[in-house]
């Protein structure tokens, strides 16, 4: 039997690591300018809103077009964007990483999520055979990126199959009837089911008091910024605040969620500091602005983090540093008067 030495397996190992990261990295920077353009529109909104500079009244139309319209053109859309950059990355059609992203947010699905609020139907039936849980996938980033490789491979087999004469019409067509159930059913609910396990065993860490729930703050702290990048941050949050709601307080996620915000703030800031090149430093000057005064973070996190690959280190080192004012920090509801 042929031998596998171990240093051929962990080269290969690290390979295939780097071929992910820079698939990932890679895809997100392609989508780097939707993101950063629609953060700076409901940054310009927050600076001229009542909170500020008081210009623009919170029901003003121009408030309404930049806070809410224009920023929703690029976040809501999110994963039509990197559909398209993702396949750019794999050399697949680019037309159908878009509209793999559709299939995730079209208005359909969204019908049904509003729906399961009400009715409690969280499945539907793809083909009406498929059984495929209802989710909301407007904005998040991992539910297309591990379903665009999937799509790149079925294409292939196509392209392979199907005669030249009908390809043009066909290939796409037989690759999104196989992706269109593959995606609904089984990548893009994997992140959501993360989220879902990953909430309960952190609301179970973060209550049992003690050295555990001081280090599982910590540790969900620095790794909050990759869970908004896998797209499970919405599901966690969601469990927090049906937890807040009910009982009055949080003592884990949503301080966990504040303290990694601030570092991922932070981050850009340092490295302005750091970096010679005045329009480099300008651009992530700019990024922890857009943080601070916009309440967005996707910027920093993707212009920066993914670009310079250490930050995400130290970004995650600093939230499990806020994590330790975890002693003080017990959210509440503000009393009604």
């Amino acid at each position: 039997m042929p031998q596998v030495s171990n240093t051929s397996f962990t080269t290969t190992a690290s390979s295939n690591a780097m071929a992910v990261v820079d698939y990932l990295s890679k895809s997100m920077m392609s989508a780097l300018p939707f993101i950063v353009c629609a953060a700076l529109f409901r940054t310009v909104a927050v600076i001229m809103g009542e909170g500020m500079l008081g210009l623009w009244s919170a029901d003003s139309e121009i408030y309404r077009l930049f806070y809410s319209w224009l920023y929703n053109a690029g976040y809501y859309f999110l994963p039509i964007y990197l559909g398209w950059a993702a396949a750019r990355q794999l050399g697949c059609s680019e037309q159908l990483g878009m509209m793999l992203g559709g299939v995730l947010i079209a208005p359909d699905l969204l019908k049904l999520v509003d729906a399961a609020s009400t009715t409690g139907a969280s499945m539907t039936y793809v083909y009406g055979l498929l059984p495929a849980p209802v989710n909301d996938y407007t904005t998040t980033v991992i539910p297309v990126l591990i379903s665009v490789p999937v799509l790149w491979r079925v294409e292939c087999f196509f392209r392979r199959v199907i005669p030249q004469a009908v390809a043009f019409s066909f290939v796409p067509f037989a690759t999104m009837l196989v992706m269109v159930p593959v995606s609904l059913c089984i990548t893009a609910p994997a992140g959501s089911y993360l989220g879902m396990l990953l909430g309960q065993l952190m609301f179970m860490l973060g209550n049992s008091g003690g050295i555990v729930s001081l280090l599982t703050l910590m540790g969900l702290a620095a790794g909050w910024e990759f869970l908004k990048i896998a797209g499970v941050s919405n599901v966690v949050l969601s469990l927090a605040y049906a937890q807040f709601m009910s009982v009055g307080t949080d003592l884990c996620i949503l301080i966990a969620a504040t303290m990694a915000t601030f570092a991922v703030w932070g981050m850009p800031f340092g490295v302005s500091l750091r970096v010679a090149d005045k329009d480099e430093k300008a651009l992530m000057l700019g990024y922890s602005i857009s943080g601070v005064l916009g309440g967005v973070s996707e910027p920093a996190l993707y212009g920066c983090g993914f670009k310079y690959g250490r930050c995400l280190t130290c970004m995650a080192i600093g939230g499990a540093v806020g994590a330790l004012l975890r002693p003080w920090a017990t959210l509440r509801p503000i009393p009604s008067a």
